[in-house]
Formats: structure tokens, sequence, C-alpha cells
């Protein structure tokens, strides 16, 4: 025992020999300071807990505690935790080595010095608590109205009726008439009081209310005040006993404000007003009163000038107030749950009385169950909901749906086999009849809000909550409908004690089972749904024996053997689903299933479909959507379907031609005999295996694909209620099989790669009567589509239904339809016309006699336009001036380069695409791209109205275009919210103002350019933009940085100016700029600042500062700010610069220069604050000396959390030791390529919390540092919690991490990694933060001198904790 003590002994001695003479008193007195700071911390104790009951006494009376007060008791109870942190180390400490005889040196140093500073901050905090006033009286009150859920009713009443509600604008119509006459008698100068009488519970109280808001909303008066005067005035009067002191100091509160409305409740008898402080003489003319009593007599002993009698209401009004006060008492079970009360809500609405008092009751009996809170209120209230729906069979479809996994997206379609299976829905027979009316179920259930609306077309959800309530009602032993429902991805068996259960829906999830049980007893089970991760899964023998009532058995997302031949005992079996299975063995027992109706193999990998289903003669739908792996189907097995409906077979490409002998595989012929069949879809690689006879002519839905591209629909919830019809052909002269009579009937046609002028010709003349979507596709087409050889008018009809017209690469294309044409699309809502060579309007005039004729077109639901690549397009539509587009949300142009102009005269000289007076009252967004001969997009008028609904503007590669918005146009763009400009190389300004005779007008430079609504705001590549809005001549800046007496002259100006305010802005991208050297003027620009959060600027070379301020501002304060990324700017000289002296730009060119007070060099001064500052990131700022000046203002960085610094070669630290302790919110840290830094942060301590420094850093990265030799100068121990990650590259010079020694419990090794180049900081940790060696000896700093002595560093010397010899061990990653 005794070596480890002297051993114990020895290190410590070491560690005192350490330390420098000057700090050897915080050794010696430690105990003696932590002692005198306690005695100091009791003292302050004492003062604090005077201070707090002072506070609360106050309080009583209503103050509010002064803000000083406040931060003066968070400051002593973070002193008072400190202490007792360290005292706490004292008394830890005095039982441990030789019973305190033989402390830890380098510790009792840094508490002794903690305990020291600690006494210096409670003397001051001591000074600070004699306050003499703690708190602050409060403000006039105003109006004390009941609480806001008193106010406010639920409208679950009949429409049409008005609900009695709190609002001033709503009530029975007695009720009204009594307000406007109250209203009325309160805007009569000649009245002062007005008195409310009626029976008890006959309103009066609610009418005040009612008066006291609506003469608030109407600024009748300065203040009001009810019921309790001295409380609402915010007076002490409690002290105040004779009744004359009272009144005196109310009455002199009350003078002090020109109108004030008193309302006194519940007068019982006559009141002298002045003897309460209420006088309507003496300078209190402005005050009224209104006062509510029973009793009309004391009003007229009052002399109330106007006294109103409020009656009963009668038998209407009663009903309409009976539903509300249910309402409300409904609400209050609900307890605030919006769920609950939606959905309560829509059962009742529209219901009668009955209805409400049974809901109530029911509510009210079930409270008494075992659920608690608002998990109780949801469960009741869905409860109610649901035995409120109307049918056994939209009650069972819900809980169907529960059946699904939590978040599942589920098809109708599938909702709809589940009943069809179930036989839910007798007298449907057919299966569009029975569609239909589960889509009519579901819409019920939707509107209910027990089904949401799911992210895809005809699919639905359901929300946890309500999927949990569906589970509890569905798992009711006492049900006629029993569920088992269980999803465990670890369930690796059957669950056992359920397979006896006398269950009739079992839905099981799991991802581990590998067997099924041998058999399940459950004789009542009537669905049965698998859900298995795509794991091998076998069917034993006897599995289906004793479900012999089964009629819905769906397997999903597993590889089935199918080895069970009691699947053939299924009789009852109507729909059976192998689903998205990876491997499939089907034996031939399947064909015994003679009453299945539905069979899908939806997305399984099946190879080939077995002779056995042709037995199944009862068979409606057979689904073999995305079987890409299938192969074969034996000849006949189709045609012996003979009551077939629907088929779906979009994926199989295998058909043969019908004169082939001895057929291998199903040829198209055998759809002749399916006299039921009226769904198809199908794909018909082969043109040439379509039958002579036509086959589809009973189809009344169909999605049919001729060609070698399948582009068929691959969901079928898709297809059931469409007739699509998509032709990918080349070189062929006719089409068999009927398809050619699809082309009057279809609604979605796609004509793509058809060289033959035959068949665009055939489908145009057959005319598009029922066509919905049209898209034409690398065709040879004529010079326009001429529908039809019917008259003219009929054509117009025939593109009636036209929602949507799409048309590329289709060069012979002249234009789009004629003039006669295009008013007979009604119902077009999207047209895209893209890649079409000689195409040169979109609309084109046949004769001068069809101009004259059709002087305006209109496009009355287009709500999208797209024109893209069209080389010859000069105009939408030559000679027509009047066109309008109502409803036009989307605009886009890209690559017309005889465009001049977007919008501008008809007959002008320009290439106007529309003419200037076209109405985009409902444009929502503008994209403009690759316009290079654009020199304008708003002409000199615009129509009344229009682009007032633009919110999003893109402007990209515009060469020719000088500025982008005029002030005509600017006026309308107050609801723009993005705006972004890209490489448009002329453009000067933003907003182009008014000139006249090469001056710039009057108007131009008073007016203000504010967009409002503006939140992100991207310029790129703008090598000319000097200014977002320009009204004077340009000006320049004389800066003296340093000590230099010759000042350089810099062209100077603002992106921002005066009359330019942003309010809205949140973010700015600000990127290749070379024009640019300030962007903001604070005192002009403050306001735009305000809400921003985030600022990106780069590869601005000539930018001087991000903000300019004269001298003598205060703060430059940011209070939003999340994210600020400056890259690539070299010739940056601050974030902000102040000058000593500011003058109006006009005389900066010839006046004195400006003198900057702020040293240059320094990226972020000391009045610089951006309290929500969480990332920063910086990149080759080469004139940059410092980041931060050595004093900042409290709390101006302490939220950043992400930081890179990279490529800033001037650098010498990262920051000093006064800068780093509001650093201590980092965790994530990237220093890369700064050549001169030697260390990241200075010598002495980083932050007075010591071992708490760093806390959060959890990741570190050192890249290419070649003159690094530490991380920072921590001399005292210290310690990195979270610190998990340390990434480095090329840093040869570092020998340790810092000075004292470091504690990093999470970090495992040191990682380092090849030498990389470039990379960037957003993206470091994801591609390079895990690669490369792991290297760890002992700790971080033994490891970093370690390395540095294996490639031959010459070290002075080893740390000074390194005092004997280390075995080292490194650890490399394989």
């Amino acid at each position: 025992m005794a070596i480890p003590i002297v051993g114990t002994i020895a290190g410590k001695v070491a560690d005192f020999l350490l330390f420098p003479v000057k700090d050897f008193g915080y050794v010696c007195s430690y105990k003696r300071n932590i002692k005198k700071l306690k005695d100091q911390a009791d003292i302050l104790g004492d003062i604090r807990d005077d201070v707090l009951h002072r506070v609360e006494e106050d309080k009583f009376h209503l103050c509010v505690i002064k803000f000083e007060v406040e931060n003066w008791l968070k400051k002593v109870d973070d002193a008072m935790k400190e202490t007792e942190r360290i005292i706490k180390y004292l008394t830890e400490n005095e039982d441990r080595c030789l019973k305190g005889w033989c402390p830890n040196v380098l510790s009792c140093h840094s508490i002794g010095k903690k305990a020291k500073k600690m006494r210096k901050v409670c003397d001051d905090l001591q000074a600070l608590g004699k306050f003499d006033v703690v708190t602050n009286i409060p403000p006039l009150a105003g109006v004390f109205w009941s609480p806001a859920i008193e106010s406010q009713s639920l409208n679950l009443i009949t429409e049409g009726s008005k609900s009695y509600s709190d609002n001033g604008s709503q009530g029975p119509e007695s009720k009204l008439m009594i307000l406007e006459e109250i209203m009325d008698a309160l805007k009569d100068d000649k009245i002062h009081m007005i008195a409310i009488c009626g029976i008890a519970g006959v309103g009066k109280t609610r009418m005040v209310k009612q008066v006291g808001e609506r003469a608030k909303e109407e600024n009748l008066f300065d203040e009001i005040v009810m019921t309790d005067i001295a409380e609402c005035l915010g007076l002490d009067l409690k002290k105040q006993v004779r009744l004359e002191a009272r009144a005196k100091q109310i009455g002199k509160r009350l003078k002090q404000h020109d109108k004030v409305l008193v309302i006194l409740e519940d007068v019982w008898e006559c009141l002298d007003l002045e003897k309460v402080g209420v006088s309507l003489t003496d300078g209190c003319r402005g005050c009224k009163v209104i006062l509510t009593s029973r009793d009309e007599g004391v009003c007229q002993k009052m002399r109330v000038a106007r006294i109103i009698v409020m009656r009963e209401l009668n038998a209407d009004e009663a009903w309409v107030l009976f539903k509300e006060m249910a309402a409300k008492m409904i609400v209050k079970k609900c307890q605030g749950s919006p769920l609950a009360l939606v959905t309560i809500g829509k059962a009742l609405y529209g219901k009668d009385k009955y209805v409400w008092y049974d809901a109530l009751g029911q509510l009210t009996m079930l409270c008494q169950g075992t659920l608690t809170g608002v998990y109780e209120c949801v469960y009741l209230t869905l409860l109610v909901r649901y035995d409120y729906i109307a049918s056994e069979e939209a009650k069972f479809l819900f809980k169907l749906c529960c059946l699904f996994p939590k978040g599942f997206e589920i098809p109708i379609e599938e909702l709809f086999r589940f009943a069809k299976g179930k036989q839910l829905l007798e007298g449907t027979d057919q299966l569009s009849a029975a569609r239909n009316c589960v889509f009519n179920l579901i819409k019920d259930l939707k509107r209910l809000n027990l089904l949401l609306e799911g992210d895809h077309e005809n699919h639905v959800k359901v929300h946890d909550i309500v999927r949990d309530f569906g589970i509890s009602i569905s798992s009711d032993q006492r049900g006629k409908d029993v569920f088992l429902i269980s999803y465990d991805d670890n369930l690796k068996q059957w669950p056992n004690k359920e397979i006896f259960g006398n269950y009739t829906c079992i839905s099981i999830t799991t991802n581990a089972m590998a067997r099924l049980p041998e058999g399940l007893n459950c004789t009542s089970l009537e669905l049965l749904m698998l859900f298995h991760n795509y794991c091998p899964l076998s069917l034993p023998k006897h599995f289906f024996e004793r479900m012999v009532e089964l009629k819905i058995l769906i397997l999903r997302n597993m590889s089935i053997v199918m080895q069970a031949p009691s699947l053939g005992l299924l009789k009852n079996l109507r729909y059976l689903c192998i689903q998205d299975c990876g491997r499939i063995e089907i034996i031939s027992t399947i064909g015994e299933l003679i009453n299945l109706e539905i069979l899908s193999f939806h997305g399984s990998h099946l190879h080939e479909i077995p002779k056995e289903i042709g037995k199944l003669s009862n068979l409606k739908l057979l689904d073999l959507t995305n079987c890409e792996f299938l192969e074969k189907i034996s000849p006949g097995v189709i045609s012996s379907l003979v009551k077939l409906e629907e088929l779906y077979m979009g994926s199989f490409g295998y058909w043969e031609a019908e004169e082939v002998e001895k057929r291998q595989n199903t040829s198209l012929s055998e759809l002749e005999h399916l006299s039921y069949l009226n769904t198809l879809e199908i794909w018909v690689p082969n043109p040439s295996t379509l039958p002579k006879n036509p086959i589809f002519s009973r189809l009344v839905k169909y999605c049919i694909t001729v060609g070698k591209e399948n582009k068929c629909y691959k969901a079928y919830s898709a297809i059931y209620e469409k007739k699509l019809l998509l032709l990918h052909l080349n070189e062929m002269e006719f089409l068999s099989g009927g398809i050619d009579e699809l082309f009057k009937n279809t609604e979605f046609l796609f004509l793509d790669g058809l060289e033959s002028d035959y068949i665009v010709n055939e489908a145009i003349q057959n005319g598009f009567y029922n066509l919905k979507e049209l898209t034409i596709h690398r065709c040879k087409t004529p010079k326009f589509l001429e529908i039809g050889n019917c008259p003219l008018p009929a054509r117009a009809r025939s593109l009636a239904h036209l929602t949507s017209i799409e048309i590329t690469n289709c060069h012979g294309l002249g234009n789009l339809f004629s003039l006669s044409m295009a008013n007979g699309l009604v119902q077009l809502k999207c047209l895209k016309v893209s890649d079409s060579e000689m195409l040169e309007e979109i609309f084109s005039e046949e004769s001068e006699q069809e101009v004259r004729t059709h002087k305006k077109i209109i496009f009355p639901n287009l709500e999208k336009l797209k024109l893209q690549h069209l080389p010859k397009l000069t105009s939408f539509c030559k000679g027509i001036k009047d066109i309008e587009f109502p409803k036009l949300k989307i605009l886009i142009v890209v690559k017309l380069p005889n465009i001049q102009s977007l919008f501008s005269d008809a007959d002008a000289a320009t290439n106007a695409l529309l003419p200037k007076t076209v109405n985009f009252h409902c444009l929502g967004r503008l994209h403009v791209d690759r316009m290079r001969n654009l020199r304008e997009i708003w002409g000199s008028q615009l129509h009344a109205g229009s682009y007032i609904g633009l919110r999003d503007l893109v402007v990209i590669e515009c060469p020719n275009l000088v500025n982008l918005i005029t002030s005509n146009a600017l006026t309308r763009l107050y609801n723009l919210e993005e705006l972004r400009v890209w490489a448009c190389t002329s453009l000067e300004e933003i907003v182009a103002a008014d000139q006249k005779d090469g001056e710039y007008t009057e108007e131009a430079q008073k007016m203000k350019i504010l967009l409002p609504a503006l939140t992100y705001l991207d310029l790129a590549y703008l090598p000319n933009l000097k200014y977002f809005y320009h009204n004077k001549r340009p000006s320049s800046i004389s800066l003296k940085p340093g000590n230099s007496s010759i000042p350089i002259i810099y062209p100077h100006h603002y992106l921002f100016n005066k009359q330019v305010e942003l309010p809205s802005l949140r973010l700015l991208k600000l990127r290749h700029l070379q024009s640019l050297h300030t962007i903001f003027h604070y005192q002009h620009s403050a306001g735009s600042l305000l809400n921003i959060k985030c600022i990106d600027i780069s590869g601005c070379f000539n930018l001087i500062s991000v903000i300019t301020v004269h001298v003598g501002w205060d703060i430059i304060k940011i209070p939003q700010l999340q994210t600020l990324t400056l890259r690539r700017l070299p010739s940056i000289l601050s974030f902000f610069l102040e000058i000593d002296e500011y003058m109006p730009c006009e005389e900066c060119s010839n006046t004195k220069d400006r003198k900057v007070v702020e040293v240059l060099g320094t990226l972020f001064g000391g009045k610089v604050s951006f309290p929500n500052l969480s990332r920063l990131i910086l990149e080759e700022l080469d004139s940059i000396d410092n980041l931060w000046c050595n004093q900042l203002l409290q709390g101006s960085i302490h939220k950043i959390s992400e930081m890179s610094v990279t490529h800033c070669h001037k650098l010498q630290r990262l920051a000093s030791s006064s800068v780093a302790p509001p650093l201590l919110q980092l965790k994530q840290l990237l220093i890369g390529d700064c050549r001169k830094m030697e260390e990241a942060f200075g010598e002495e301590e980083i932050a007075e919390q010591g071992r708490a420094s760093f806390s959060e850093l959890c990741r570190l990265g050192l890249m290419n540092m070649p003159n690094l030799r530490r991380f920072c100068g921590i001399s005292h121990e210290w310690i990195l919690p979270s610190l998990s990650v340390v990434a480095m590259s090329n840093c040869p010079n570092i020998g340790t991490f810092s000075p004292g020694f470091v504690i990093t419990p999470s970090l495992q090794h040191l990682l380092i990694i090849p030498d990389i180049k470039p990379y960037s900081p957003e993206t470091f940790w994801n591609e390079f933060g895990w690669k490369g060696k792991k290297v760890w000896v002992n700790n971080i700093n033994h490891t970093l001198w370690y390395m540095c002595k294996q490639k031959g560093k010459g070290i002075a010397h080893s740390p000074p904790y390194m005092i004997q010899r280390i075995s080292f061990s490194v650890s490399r990653s394989s």
C-alpha cells in the first residue's frame, strides 16, 4: 500500500512545482477564500430574501416588478449556484487523499482563484441590491372582460340561423336592436348616463360586454373600466379607509383622460356617483356611465338620461340560444381538444334539439370511464361521432382502415375490394356500382374527419389518435366484428394466446417471423392480413383448415411458398391479394376457390400464371399490375374467365399474334370472349399482334399503350376512372383492333414518335369531343391542328373539355390553333409548348375576316402557360390586342430569342409576347429564363389590377435587360414574396426611377420603394448591378485605414438606399455582384434588418462592408439573424464601417474625406449584435486580421452553435480569451486553410467557469493549417464532455491541444484524414468527417505530442503534466 501512496504524493508535488510563483497564493489560501465567499453569500442571500418579500407584497397590489430588479435577482441566483458548487468542492475533497493534506494542486489553484473572483461578484451584487422601489404601478387596466372562452361560441347550428355570441355583430335580432340603441346613445354628447334594466338572466351583463367591445373597436373612449373601479384603475386603496379619500383618488385618476366609459353592474339602490369618485362635471364631461339594474325605479331616482329595458327572447331566439349554451357545455367536455371539437361539431351540425341533448348525455355518462384528461375526452367524442355514422357499411370501412400500419396511405380501391370481398355491399353486383358506393361512404367518413385526405390521388389516411380509437373499439370482444391487430417488428412467433380467439379480423405486421403456426382454430375468421419484410415465409399444410368462413386473405411484402393444400378448402374466399411479394410458388389448389371474385398479384415476382386460374368461373377482377417478371399466360386462361369485368395487366408484353400456330402464350383475341369486360389496362409492344376484329368496343374505362415504350399508369387507382390512350409508334400507317374508334371517346391522348401523318390526322380529324388531356411529342404534324371535318362552330365545341395541352418537339407545327378554335378552349387549365422550331405564333388568324370577327380571346380557366425554346416565336397571337387570362397563376417563358418585351403595344416595332393591356390579376408566379433579346418586362401602361397577386418573380440570363421593375409595376407588387434575379449582365438597378430629359423626376426622388411582403431576395451574377433603386448621382468614400495619412478612395454605392423598405425580408442572398461596395446604411435600413434570418454573401470582390453607420450610433443589431455566410470577399474591411462624419451623397465627391472610426481589418466590431445567430460560415476573407474586437456586447454571439472559418489567410487566431466565453454553446467548429493561424484561442483562460468551457462542442475539424501549434491556451484543467469527433488533415506543427490537462470522456480517437481539396463547410462532415486513420494515445494531448514526435519534429519540451515515461498505444482503422 505504501508504493501507491508515495506515487500519489510525488505526483502532487510535481504538479505543485509546475505553478508560477505569482499564483502560489491561490493554492495556499483556497480554503480561506472559500470561507469568506460563504460569508459573503449568506449576506447576499439575506438581501435577496428582503427584496423578494417586497416584490411579493407589491405584486399583491397588482404592481409589476422592475426590469432591473428582475435582472438583479437572476444574477444573484446564478452567483448562489456557483458559490454552492465551489463550497461543495471543498466538502467533497476533505475526505480524499490523506484527509485533505495532499490535495490536487491544479484543482486547488483553479477553485481558489474562482472563490476570490466570486467574492468580488457578491460584493458588487450587495451594493446593487439597495433598491428604493422594486415595482412599478401598472398602466390603466382598461376593460376587465371575462375569459376569452366566455366570449366565443361554437358555430354548430343550422346554416341560416344567427348565433347569439359575444361578438357584437351577431345575436338575436331583438338584442341587436338594443345594442344599436345603446351605441347611438353613447355617441350622443347630451347623454352621460345610460341604464339597462331587466329581470335576472335576461342578458344585461352580456350586453354591456358587447357595448364595451364595440366602443373599444370604434375608439369612442380613451379608457373603458368595469365593475370594481379602483381595481381597474390599478390603484392601491386597501389602506384608504375613508370613502372620501377613495373617491378623491379615483376622481383624480379619471381626470387624466378626456373620454372614459364607466360600466357599473347590478345596481340595487340609488347610488351617488360622486361618493365613489365618478363625476360627470368639473372636468369629467367626457366621462359616461352605463349601469345595469333589475329595478327600473332605482334608475329613475338616479336621473338616468336613457333607460333601456331588455325583454325575454322569443321562441326562435330562445332555440338559437339553447344551441349555443349546449355547444358551450359540450366544448367544456371536450377540454379544448381540437380533434374532439371538430369531430363532435360535425356530428351535431344541422341536428334537432333532442340530438344535442342525447350527445351531451352520452358524453356525461361516458365520462365515468377509466380514461382521464384529454385522452378521455378525445376517445369519448370519437365514440359519440362513431355512433352517429349512418350505416354499418361505413362503420366497417372505418375499422378496416385501422388495420393498416400507422401512417399508411390507403388506396380507396383497396377498401372497395375489401368491402366487395366481405360482401358488405348488397344489391351492387357490378363492380363499378359497388365502387361508387364505397367512394360515397369514404366521402362521408372524410366529412366527419374520421379519415383524412391522402398525399396521393384517391388515397386516405387515418390520424394516429383516431386509428388507436378504431383499434380499441374493434378489439372489443362484445362487438359483432372482433379485430386482432398486432404491429411488432420483432415478433418472431404467432401470439399464442390468440390462437383460439373468437376473432373475425386479424392483421399481423412483423419483420422477424419465419414460420406460421400449423393451424388456427378461428372458425369465425373472415379477414386475415399479414405484412412481412420480404423474408421467406412458408404456409404450413393445415394452416387454413379451421378458417372455413374466411372471405379475405391479404399477403404483403413477403416471399411465399404456398405448400398448403388447405387453401383449396376456403370455399367462401372472395378476395385473394398477394401483393409486392418477392418470390411466389402457387399450388394448383388455387383453382378450387370457386367463389373467388377478386384476385390480385399486384407488384409480385410472378413468372407464370398457372392454368388452374382458368377454373375461377366467378372471377370478376384480375390485377396483374406491375408484375414485371410475368412472361407467360397459358392460352385459354383469360378467355375462360367469362365473368371478368376488370383486367389490369399493363406490364405484360408477351402477346402472340392470333395467326401463330401452337401458341405458347395468350393472344389479344381472347379478350373477345369476355362479354362482361368493361375496364382494361394493357400494353401492346408490337402493333402487329393486334387482331383485325375490333376488341375494344365494349370498354367503358381503359388504359391502352401501343408501342415499345411502356408509359402505362402504374397505380390501378388511376385506371378505373380514366379513358387513356398512349401511342408510341414509328412508321406505322394504320392501327387495327378498333383502336382508331377510341379516338372519339378517349379522355387522355398521348401521341409520341408518330412519323406517319396518317395517325396524327386520324386522331385530330375525328375530333376531341371527350378529350381532357392532349400530349403530342416528336410527331409529324400539319402546320396547325385543324380539329375535325365539321363546321367551324362544332369544331370549336369539340375542344370544350380540354384541360391540358402539351406540345413538344413538333417541328412542322407553325401555330397551334386558329383564332376561331382558341375561344373554344373554355376548360383549358394548362398549356405547354416547347422545342418546336417552326412555331411562329401560338394562335393565328386564317384570314383578315377572322381577325375582324375575333377581336378578343378569353381563356377563362387557364392557370399555367409555359413557352420554351421556340426560336421563331414572335407573338402569342398577332393582331389581337384584347386577350384575357382571368385565372392564370403561372407564366413561364424560356429561350424565346425573338421576343424583346413581354408586355407591350401590339402594334409596336418590338416583338412583344403579349399586349400591354393583358389582365393578370391572378398571376402568382412569373419565370423568365434565357431570353437573350429581352429589353423590358413591363410596358409603360399596365391593366388596372394586373400583377397584384404576384408572389414569385424569377428572371435568369437576360443579358439585354437594363432594369427589372418599372415604377408603375412596383405599385402592383405589394404581395411579392420571392425575387430571384441571376445572370442579367446589363442590369444596373432592380427598380427603375422615372427620368425626364436625362434627369430624375421629382416624384422619383420622393418615391418610397416598398415591398411589404418580400421575404426572399436572391441576386446573383449581376456584374453591373449597383443599386436596388437609384435616383441620385453616384458618390465616393475615403477610408483611412490604420495610421495611414493617405486616404484610399472607393466608389461608394449602397445597394439599399433610404427609400427602399423591405420590412418582411427573411433571406438575403447576394452572389458575384462585382459593382457592389456596401449593402445597407443602418440608419436608413434598420427596418429591413428587423426580421431577416439568413444573410448569404459570396463572390462580391469589391465589397467593402455589409453595413455602414455614422458615428454616434450605439448598437448595430440584427435581432432575428440565425445564419450568416460570408464567402470570397477579398476586399471586405469590416462587417460594418463607422464613419466619423456623415454628409449627403451629392456632397461626397467634393468635400473633405470621411474617416473610419472602427478599426479596419476587424470583421465584427464592438457595436454589432447578433442575439440569435446560430450558424456562422466565413471563407476567403483576405483583408480580415481579426474576427472580433476585444469588447463584445453582452449576448451578441452567445447562441452560435455551428461555425466554419476557412481560407482566411491573415487570421492569426480565431478569437481572444475575452471573446471565447460567449461561444460556450458552440457544437461544431471547422477551421481550415488559415495559413498564419498558430492557435485558435488566446493564451489566457478561455472562461471563468474553467471546467465548463466549450461544454457543448462535439465536433472539431482542423484542415491544412501549416503553422497551427495548439488549439487554445488554457493552462488549467478543463473538460470537453461532449467532444466526440476531432478530424485533422495536414497540420504538421500541432504538438498539443492546450497546455492544461484536457478531459474528453466522449472522444475515442483522432481522425487523420487525407489531404482533401476542395471541401465545403456544408458537406465536410458528411463527406470527409468519418474517413481516414484513427489514432489514440491515452488522451488528446498525448496523441498530438506522439504524432508530432513521430514526424520528426524536434519538440523542445514535453507537456508539463508528462512527468513520467508513458507507454504509447496507437489504434489504426482497418
